[in-house]
């Protein structure tokens, strides 16, 4: 603070304590609601378990360690020609396959994330006997956000990310399909995809499964100037797009698990 307060312009701050209580209050409202809710929860979970019978669960698979499958790892460098747009994908499979078909997992990166951070998330499940992949979203990752603080760009993200990374599972979907019966002998089942992501992540598999931005709600939030959200950030962005209705989705995902959506 004393060098943000050393480095400003000017000589003379003017600090508007009546918008200060306001955002304190905000904040409060938040801290009360979450600690609420998270008692909530617990009591909730405690009554639970004390009415249920006891579980052995050494008698069950520990998930937290990594199966018997094996794991190899191929980085594949795409270009969707549609839409002039460069991309690489992490992908992550079995050694050994297992016998029918081959569940595939797709996992969409967060904002100024990179596919690489989660990487041992993936190996793990793959030592299951899945396929997972993990596609690079350039213009919301880790890259355009090294662009920002460059000077290379003025943008953390570009706006159309919201339309295009829901554009980048379907497309990984395709490539797939395509190398499907030459590189994985037809076992991956394309029919039955489950898509998950962090953050922006959550919002990308979210599109895919079919839901839509709702403009007049991101209105009302966002004419909000004192809001102890900080996803609106990102949220608010999409109010600069062309108001349509969007619909992203893929009928070949089958599930999809959302983490910390936007």
């Amino acid at each position: 603070m004393l060098n943000f307060l050393h480095q400003y312009p000017n000589e003379t701050i003017w600090i508007d304590v009546r918008e200060l209580l306001v955002l304190q209050e905000a904040i409060d409202q938040v801290v009360r609601a979450t600690t609420y809710f998270t008692d909530q929860v617990r009591q909730e979970t405690a009554q639970e378990s004390a009415n249920s019978a006891s579980v052995n669960f050494s008698q069950f698979l520990d998930l937290r360690q990594p199966s018997s499958f094996g794991v190899e790892q191929q980085r594949w460098q795409l270009t969707d020609t549609r839409r002039n747009r460069h991309l690489y994908v992490d992908v992550y499979y079995p050694q050994r396959w297992r016998e029918g078909k081959t569940p595939v997992v797709i996992f969409s990166h967060g904002l100024s994330s990179k596919p690489e951070d989660f990487a041992e998330w993936a190996k793990h499940l793959a030592s299951y006997g899945y396929v997972v992949a993990l596609p690079q979203h350039p213009g919301s990752d880790y890259q355009q956000v090294q662009a920002l603080t460059q000077g290379l760009s003025q943008q953390v993200f570009l706006t159309n990310e919201f339309i295009d990374r829901p554009r980048d599972i379907s497309y990984v979907i395709d490539e797939l399909e395509r190398r499907n019966a030459t590189e994985f002998e037809g076992r991956l089942n394309l029919q039955s995809v489950g898509v998950s992501g962090h953050s922006f992540g959550g919002y990308t598999a979210l599109a895919v499964a079919g839901a839509t931005i709702d403009f007049d709600f991101l209105e009302q939030e966002c004419d909000r100037l004192l809001y102890p959200n900080v996803s609106l950030l990102l949220q608010c962005r999409a109010l600069s797009l062309p108001r349509e209705t969007y619909n992203f989705r893929d009928q070949r995902v089958a599930s999809v698990f959302a983490i910390n959506p936007v």
